[in-house]
């Protein structure tokens, strides 16, 4: 990738929007009433394999990029490796910064927090998303999916695809509970409302590589 200005500010953008999905992410996980489904997940295997969540997360996403190069190179880009790295190194500030600030704050605070997460994670994937340069191994892998059937349509097959990964944390002894409603009821929305006051804040050039 050529040295510019734009691509300078394409990579800021893709590093704080990584960065401000894990935080929102956190929150879901760190209050305790539930999570979205992937970190529903990623909780129930941590709590298997002794891990943090952070940790936990970066090694998913580190198996689901190598099931992809073998599968869909095409679709890998440097915002692939850099939210594999990125999410996992903030959930684990997280736990030890704002893990026990939640564990004994309220439950009228934990509400909140949840009802800001899908919020702050759709601000942040639509950052990720503007800066058109990859997204997480996650997100990637259920487009590939969609792309090997001709039936249904993605938003048919993601929400499979998000099922099959709250089955497995449920049946790991992850959390579900309002978050996990929240995050399936909020989270396009806010993408959405995020995406179009991110685009009228952006340069020009930048709107002809944002994802739709």
């Amino acid at each position: 990738m050529k040295f510019t200005k734009l691509n300078l500010y394409r990579t800021l953008l893709m590093c704080a929007g990584f960065m401000v999905a894990a935080f929102g992410s956190a929150l879901y996980v760190y209050s305790g009433l539930g999570a979205d489904a992937f970190n529903l997940m990623v909780q129930g295997v941590s709590g298997v394999l002794g891990l943090a969540i952070g940790t936990t997360s970066s090694l998913i996403q580190f198996i689901f990029l190598a099931l992809l190069i073998f599968v869909s190179r095409p679709l890998i880009g440097i915002g692939t490796f850099g939210g594999t790295v990125l999410i996992g190194m903030v959930m684990n500030l997280c736990e030890i910064f704002l893990q026990p600030q939640l564990a004994h704050a309220g439950l009228l605070m934990r509400v909140l927090c949840v009802m800001l997460a899908p919020i702050i994670v759709g601000t942040g994937v639509a950052m990720v998303n503007l800066a058109s340069m990859g997204m997480a191994p996650n997100d990637i892998l259920s487009v590939w999916l969609f792309t090997r059937q001709k039936k249904l349509p993605y938003r048919a097959v993601r929400i499979i695809y998000d099922v099959v990964q709250l089955a497995i944390g449920l049946a790991l002894g992850g959390v579900v509970g309002i978050g996990t409603v929240l995050s399936a009821v909020l989270t396009g929305p806010a993408i959405q409302a995020a995406s179009g006051v991110l685009e009228k804040l952006t340069p020009q050039q930048m709107q002809t590589v944002s994802l739709k």
